[in-house]
């Protein structure tokens, strides 16, 4: 498997049953129609790519890292907060300080998953 593959993406908001409990690599990417607001949309273009973020899942699994923390906002995830600090107003975790967020920042968190598509490769899926 090819991580940055079109393939290899699925939808962010529906991949809770597929995430693997393993360590691994991780992509994340907006999808097809979705943009991010001026600078760093233009930026994506110049670059010709729709991905926002690579990560490794080494401390924690792919259910923790990726699920849990950067697309679900239980926990501290660079993703979530770094997306949305460059969301309009600020955007719901630029001024949080705690891993812990208020049920408005979890939905504005899956308003950012609506607009994602993830691909993440445990190494015996990945070859």
């Amino acid at each position: 498997m090819n991580l940055l593959d079109d393939g290899s993406f699925q939808p962010a908001v529906g991949i809770d049953a597929i995430v693997p409990d393993e360590f691994g690599v991780y992509a994340i990417r907006l999808r097809s129609g979705a943009a991010l607001p001026t600078p760093f949309q233009s930026r994506l273009d110049d670059l010709a790519t729709r991905v926002l973020y690579v990560g490794q899942a080494e401390k924690q699994t792919l259910l923790n890292r990726l699920l849990g923390n950067e697309l679900r906002a239980r926990g501290n995830g660079t993703f979530i907060r770094s997306i949305g600090a460059v969301l309009p107003r600020g955007g719901p975790h630029a001024r949080c300080r705690s891993s812990t967020h208020s049920s408005r920042s979890w939905n504005a968190s899956q308003r950012i998953a609506s607009q994602t598509n993830v691909c993440c490769a445990a190494p015996a899926a990945a070859s």
